[in-house]
């Protein structure tokens, strides 16, 4: 067992600062310790917010069960402490941020897809004694609609999608949001690859949000249960972002029902 305590986050966070503070419970020897910039509490009441960005598919023949997501892990910050307590201010706060991102990146996603709703879930780690590392977090605790339509009318695939990498200083527990990537020319070069300044751009847009959180007093995270598969529970902090050319597939987006199916003989 270790445990370490370190100081609080300064107020408001610089976006260049990313502190540590609260206890680990895991069997981490110190020099990896060292590596955690934020470290959660076990307790089930030290919680944060997963927002889920709500993208409708409003292309011919597509059902709700092709609509798409992206997904926020959140912690707020008061005082240089997590502050578990959500109010009106904090949630409009962030949504106004994240439609800032969304809203610039609006030219490289298809104009069959529109953004039509923030949902808000509260999240939690179940104690090191339970098999289930995350605590049922139940209905969402507020729903805010939207609506920020893609602009890129040349169509690919619904699975298509550039991968944004938010990488934490434990390079084996990263996070990635699988954006939903358009198929313009002036997005997708030769090669199926990004063009020109693309992944530049993206994750410039990325980083923009991250740091317009984290000067508000708004910590992205990357909820990690395991390190060195020896199970734990904590936060880690998104220090950087990191886009490349290469577009991945999102499998669970394929669309349900076919509009043509050709059998031969």
């Amino acid at each position: 067992m270790c445990a370490a305590m370190a100081s609080a986050f300064p107020n408001p966070i610089p976006a260049w600062v990313k502190g540590a503070w609260h206890t680990l419970e895991t069997t981490l020897v110190e020099p990896y310790v060292s590596l955690l910039q934020y470290i959660e509490n076990l307790g089930t009441s030290h919680s944060w917010m997963h927002v889920a960005c709500h993208f409708r598919n409003t292309a011919t023949g597509a059902v709700v069960q092709d609509d798409q997501y992206c997904g926020f892990d959140i912690l707020n910050i008061t005082g240089g402490l997590p502050d578990y307590t959500w109010t009106t201010s904090d949630f409009t706060s962030v949504e106004g941020k994240l439609d800032t991102f969304w809203s610039g990146q609006a030219a490289a996603i298809p104009n069959w897809l529109t953004l039509v709703e923030y949902k808000w879930y509260v999240k939690s780690f179940n104690p090191m004694s339970t098999t289930k590392p995350f605590a049922p977090h139940g209905p969402p605790v507020r729903i805010t609609a939207k609506a920020i339509t893609g602009s890129d009318s040349n169509y690919a695939c619904a699975q298509q999608a550039a991968t944004i990498t938010k990488k934490t200083p434990w390079a084996k527990h990263w996070g990635r949001i699988y954006f939903p990537y358009g198929a313009g020319s002036v997005l997708v070069a030769a090669g199926g690859r990004l063009a020109g300044t693309n992944p530049t751009a993206l994750a410039t847009g990325m980083q923009t949000l991250n740091e317009s959180l984290a000067a508000s007093d708004y910590q992205m995270v990357v909820p990690s249960v395991m390190i060195d598969k020896a199970p734990s529970r904590q936060l880690l902090t998104v220090t950087s972002i990191q886009v490349d050319d290469i577009l991945d597939v999102h499998r669970s987006r394929r669309p349900r029902n076919p509009l043509v199916r050709a059998v031969k003989p």
